[in-house]
C-alpha cells in the first residue's frame, strides 16, 4: 500500500514537471528550433551521402578504363583535338 502511494507521488511529480517544462515557451521554441535544424541537417548529409555514391560509381567505372589500357586496348570516348597551325 505504501509503495502505491511513493509511486503514484513520484509519477504525479513527474508528470507536473515535465508539463511544467513544455509549458514554458522557450523551451517549447528551443525543442522546435532543434528540430528543424536536425531535418536540415539530415537532408543535407543524405544529399552528400547520395554524391559520395556516385562519386565512388564514377571511380569503378574509371578503374574498369585502367585495367582495359594495362590490357592494351585502344582509349574509348572522344579523340583528342588536332591542333591546326596556319
Amino acid at each position: 500500500m505504501l509503495k502505491k502511494i511513493f509511486y503514484g507521488i513520484y509519477t504525479l511529480s513527474l508528470k507536473k514537471s515535465v508539463d511544467f517544462l513544455l509549458s514554458k515557451t522557450t523551451v517549447d521554441e528551443k525543442i522546435v528550433k532543434i528540430s528543424k535544424e536536425t531535418g536540415r541537417r539530415l537532408k543535407n548529409m543524405k544529399e552528400e551521402i547520395k554524391d559520395v555514391g556516385e562519386a565512388a560509381k564514377e571511380t569503378f567505372n574509371q578503374l574498369d578504363d585502367i585495367v582495359d589500357a594495362a590490357k592494351g586496348e585502344k582509349r574509348k570516348g572522344r579523340k583528342p583535338k588536332k591542333n591546326k597551325k596556319s
